[in-house]
């Protein structure tokens, strides 16, 4: 039987979803999504309540992150393997509750324009469907 006001954990949440295609350091909330290219920082926090207060865990695409107990997600210098489903898990003894982000690494690629073997121009782009005929 639960303790008198004992409260089940939910976690604050953003449905927001965003495009960065450029390198940076950004923060996010867990639930948003994101795209941004790759050598970036990401921060996904994860703030949760209840009581008693939950502990947090976190995975990516399923499988636990080991150690990470931490209400902030921080991704360093992230590459095209980190892009996946972020998800934070809150517990407490009357319940559990997971909120997910998505994340979504783009290459910067470089495309260079050649005719008769001479260079003309260079186009630095982060999209990966491009049709280079239309130059």
């Amino acid at each position: 039987m639960p303790l008198t006001g004992s409260v089940k954990p939910r976690i604050l949440f953003s449905t927001k979803a965003q495009e960065i295609l450029q390198r940076l350091s950004i923060n996010i909330t867990i639930g948003e999504k994101l795209t941004i290219l790759d050598k970036s920082n990401v921060s996904v926090d994860c703030s949760a309540e209840g009581v008693p207060p939950p502990s947090l865990s976190w995975s990516k695409d399923g499988v636990k992150l080991t150690s990470l107990q931490s209400n902030l997600l921080h991704l360093r210098n992230i590459a095209r393997e980190d892009t996946g489903r972020y998800t934070c898990t809150a517990e407490n003894f009357l319940g559990f509750v997971s909120q997910s982000t998505l994340l979504s690494v783009r290459g910067r690629y470089m495309f260079w324009r050649h005719v008769e073997n001479v260079v003309l121009e260079q186009c630095e782009y982060s999209f990966i469907l491009v049709n280079l005929r239309k130059w």
